[in-house]
C-alpha cells in the first residue's frame, strides 16, 4: 500500500503546478501531504476509467489488463488533479503557496527547486549594479530592501536592528506584531501558526508576506 500511495503521489504532485517532483518538497508543505490523498486518486480513476477496486477484485486470476502509455497516464492524472482541486476546494491554498513560497516548504536536499528559491532572495542595486543579498543586509543598513518571493530570518534581523525599522514596527497592527516578535524569536512559520491558533501555517506566511510589503511602502513613504 505504501509503494502505491507513494506512486499515486508522483503521478499526481506534476499537476499541481510546482516546480520539481513530490520529492523535493517537506513534510510541511500542503500540497505534498494533498498529493499523498490515495482516496482522491483512486476514486478519479474510476471516475474517469472505470477502474476501481471492486473491479478489480472481481476479474479473473487469467484477466489481462492493457499497458498504459506514460502519456496516457499523464493525460488522465491531469484530469483527476484538475476534478480534485475543484471538489476539495484546494485552489486558494494553492494560489497562496505558489505566491508566497518559504525556506519550511522545501526538503533539506539541496535540490534545483530550492536553488531557485534562494536565488529569490538576492537584489540587484540599480544604481550601482552592486548585488547583494538579504544576508547582507545587516550589516550594510544603507541598502534598500527589495525582494520578491518569501521573507529571510534576515529580514526579521533588520526590522529588529535598524532604529528606522523600529519606527515601522510602531504602525503594526497587535497581531502582526505578535507574529514578527515570533519570527525574530526563532519560531518557524508552523510553530507560529500552532502558537496563534492558524489552521495551518499559510495563514502566517501571508500575514509576513503583508508585513513585507508594508515595510517597503513605508521606506518609500517615509525614507530612513
Amino acid at each position: 500500500m505504501a509503494e502505491l500511495l507513494h506512486a499515486m503521489a508522483l503521478l499526481a504532485f506534476p499537476h499541481f503546478g510546482f516546480r520539481g517532483s513530490f520529492n523535493h518538497y517537506s513534510f510541511d508543505f500542503p500540497m505534498r501531504n494533498m498529493g499523498a490523498s490515495l482516496h482522491l486518486w483512486l476514486e478519479g480513476v474510476e471516475k474517469f476509467e472505470g477502474w476501481g477496486w471492486k473491479k478489480m477484485n472481481h476479474l479473473p486470476p487469467e484477466a489481462l489488463i492493457d499497458f498504459c502509455e506514460p502519456e496516457d497516464v499523464h493525460a488522465l492524472f491531469e484530469k483527476i488533479v484538475k476534478w480534485a482541486i475543484e471538489k476539495e476546494n484546494w485552489g486558494p491554498i494553492i494560489q497562496v503557496l505558489r505566491e508566497m513560497p518559504c525556506e519550511e516548504d522545501f526538503a533539506p536536499q539541496n535540490t534545483y527547486v530550492y536553488q531557485d528559491f534562494i536565488r529569490k532572495w538576492y537584489h540587484t542595486r540599480a544604481k550601482h549594479a552592486h548585488t547583494v543579498s538579504l544576508e547582507e543586509c545587516p550589516e550594510t543598513s544603507n541598502v534598500e530592501l527589495r525582494t520578491e518571493g518569501a521573507l529571510s530570518n534576515n529580514f526579521i534581523e533588520q526590522v529588529e536592528a535598524d532604529d528606522f525599522c523600529e519606527r515601522f514596527k510602531a504602525t503594526l497592527t497587535p497581531k502582526d506584531m505578535e507574529i514578527l516578535e515570533l519570527r525574530v524569536e526563532g519560531y518557524s512559520y508552523k510553530e507560529i501558526a500552532k502558537k496563534l491558533g492558524y489552521k495551518n501555517h499559510s495563514g502566517v506566511i501571508k500575514r509576513m508576506e503583508a508585513i513585507k510589503k508594508r515595510f517597503i511602502e513605508y521606506e518609500n513613504e517615509t525614507g530612513p
